[in-house]
């Protein structure tokens, strides 16, 4: 596997099939697949909103998260936040799960403390 910087200016290949990748050089590289670093940002508003900070995508992962503590609490009281939207690791079904779980966990046991 090699990398180009190149900048791309175009994706050739007929209907979903990729051919090559057009180089605003107008050089042409032949391949078949093709890697792009994205950057994951929290699509909705509630949390930014109800005052919970995000975390600052890195430069290795490149996800936004909504900071909590061990406990899924975010810095905002009562305020539990958990799974993708939570975690700066790429998205997983099984670790989406395990932390809606501690979430509702910590969140029983804060209501039923009282606070």
């Amino acid at each position: 596997m090699g990398l180009d910087e190149r900048p791309i200016t175009d994706l050739d290949g007929p209907g979903a099939e990729l051919r090559a990748a057009v180089f605003a050089d107008g050089g042409e590289l032949p391949i078949g697949a093709l890697l792009v670093k994205t950057t994951l940002y929290q699509r909705s508003s509630p949390a930014r909103d109800l005052g919970a900070s995000l975390t600052e995508p890195d430069e290795i992962l490149s996800v936004e998260a909504i900071k909590v503590d061990a406990m899924s609490r975010t810095g905002v009281s009562g305020l539990y936040a958990a799974g993708d939207a939570a975690t700066s690791v790429p998205p997983s079904m099984a670790a989406a799960m395990a932390s809606g779980y501690l979430a509702g966990a910590a969140a029983a046991v804060q209501l039923a403390a009282g606070y």
